[in-house]
């Protein structure tokens, strides 16, 4: 794996055979904590280039890899990342977070737009419908990263009148959820159910993706759902870091759930490790006094 300039390049990166994107349902929370080129570069050495290449040229992620060379663009993989972190948080604060907390959430990836941007904006929307109250806030904007371009998306924001921080529950759950659905739909475009016959009459499903980053976007949508719905399937919040994850079972009484291992990493956690590493110092250096 190479670093250069801004780019992520490979020739021939090796990968599992029985290697399925599909079943690694934890990619995302695998993906959030890429933050520099450092975490990046082992992302895809483990897992595969996020199809920045694949997604450019239009090809499908097999038909990519035989081209001569893959490369991701780093700046968009951080901004993927970022991107990722923000919509784990969303589905964290709409499961567990307090009115307060989600507002802040949301608060907190909004840019403000000026005068001229929000005349411009207005001019787009139809006026039919406005009514006695005017149009649309169009105040805000969040700033995320779609298929291949970070850019100031303004969704629902439309749609809504008032002053953000004055809306009731109800209203920012409710643009929580749209926010949510506009990034998972817009970065799995490509993702659709393939059927393959398997023997000679048994009907097997699987998925075919442009790229790696739609197959973990097609898993945070997954978690969305399953946050809501009576599935059988918890989604977990680790300890140490605070990033949510498909949980397999359930923590023991009392004790604390971590982040779990990641591909080729076998059973134990990094942020659980780091956490008993870091309870360890703080107990020597207690009885050090």
């Amino acid at each position: 794996m190479v670093l250069s300039g801004d780019r992520l390049k490979a020739k021939d990166l090796w990968r599992d055979a029985g290697y399925d994107p599909f079943k690694q349902r934890n990619l995302p929370n695998a993906f959030a904590k890429v933050k520099d080129a450092k975490s990046a570069i082992r992302f895809v050495e483990r897992y595969g280039f996020l199809g920045y290449a694949s997604l450019k040229s239009g090809l499908d992620a097999d038909d990519q890899r035989w081209q001569e060379d893959e490369e991701d663009l780093l700046p968009w993989i951080l901004g993927q990342a970022d991107t990722v972190r923000f919509a784990l948080d969303i589905i964290g604060m709409l499961e567990h977070g307090t009115l307060r907390e989600l507002r802040n959430t949301l608060k907190s990836r909004q840019v403000s737009l000026t005068e001229s941007e929000i005349t411009e904006q207005l001019q787009k929307l139809p006026i039919v419908g406005w009514g006695a109250e005017g149009p649309p806030n169009v105040t805000f904007r969040y700033n995320c990263t779609i298929g291949l371009e970070t850019l100031d998306h303004y969704y629902s924001a439309w749609k809504t009148r008032g002053r953000f921080m004055t809306w009731d529950e109800d209203r920012v759950r409710s643009h929580a959820a749209e926010l949510l659905t506009a990034l998972v739909n817009r970065n799995t475009a490509h993702v659709r159910p393939v059927f393959f016959c398997e023997g000679n009459d048994r009907l097997q499903m699987t998925y075919d993706y442009r790229a790696l980053i739609e197959v973990i976007w097609h898993h945070i949508g997954n978690m969305a759902m399953m946050s809501q719905e009576g599935t059988g399937v918890r989604i977990g919040v680790c300890h140490e870091c605070g990033s949510l994850f498909v949980a397999s079972r359930r923590p023991r009484e009392g004790h604390p759930e971590f982040c779990p291992p990641e591909m080729y990493e076998g059973k134990g956690s990094r942020c659980g490790l780091r956490h008993r590493m870091r309870e360890r110092r703080e107990r020597m250096k207690r009885k050090g006094k």
